[in-house]
């Protein structure tokens, strides 16, 4: 790893982006749920495409409020829509109402028992950590000490693959553990960023980026 630190170090994480096309919400424009499809045209604001930086999430709560940051990060994290009916579950009045409360308190104050913290999460149908270590990375409060990173299928396939002798007791994490192990992903991702002096966030990019797609020497 550590000859790819000054190449983790430049990665301009703040401006990876993603065109978000409106033909691909319209289908969750929903008269039961008004407040959802509120939220989607006013993000699009007459426009049938739009384009959604990091930087614009870590900007958005200074524009915005919590529901509008829900749904624009979820609109960045899956920009044709979620797999089978996650939004919609999620999104369902009483769900939605309660991922918003689980977000105000973490925008206030860290999360320091992490367990404790997802038996709540684990009782939104449709949200699993993928989706929520995203909304915890945007709104940057730190988890039992550490800076929340995103967690999601394709980084666990990295940490799986063994590549990278930093993350060795993470070898056996799958996405159904990936919850318990989170705060130790994010202790040994801030071990080794720190090691190398670059930014935790420009870590998980490369892992995210080219973290199978390098040779290295184990």
């Amino acid at each position: 790893m550590q000859r790819f630190q000054n190449f983790i170090k430049e990665i301009p994480v703040q401006n990876q982006a993603f065109t978000i096309k409106r033909k691909n919400w319209i289908r969750y424009l929903n008269p039961k749920e008004p407040t959802i499809s509120s939220i989607i045209e006013r993000i699009f604001d007459g426009e049938e495409s739009i384009e959604i930086s990091r930087a614009d999430l870590f900007a958005c709560l200074d524009k915005h409020d919590i529901p509008h940051f829900i749904i624009m990060t979820i609109m960045w994290g899956y920009i044709k829509g979620m797999r089978g009916t996650h939004f919609e579950q999620i999104t369902e009045s009483d769900n939605f109402n309660e991922l918003v409360r689980l977000l105000s308190g973490v925008k206030k104050d860290a999360i320091t028992n992490w367990d404790e913290h997802y038996e709540s999460v684990k009782k939104i149908p449709g949200l699993g950590l993928s989706t929520y270590s995203k909304f915890l990375y945007f709104l940057d409060k730190e988890v039992q000490g550490y800076k929340p990173l995103i967690l999601d299928l394709r980084i666990i396939a990295v940490l799986r693959d063994n590549r990278y002798k930093a993350f060795n007791d993470l070898e056996k994490i799958t996405y159904l553990s990936a919850v318990e192990m989170y705060p130790l992903y994010l202790q040994k991702m801030q071990e080794l960023s720190s090691s190398l002096g670059v930014r935790p966030d420009n870590l998980e990019m490369f892992l995210f980026s080219f973290g199978n797609n390098l040779k290295v020497e184990k």
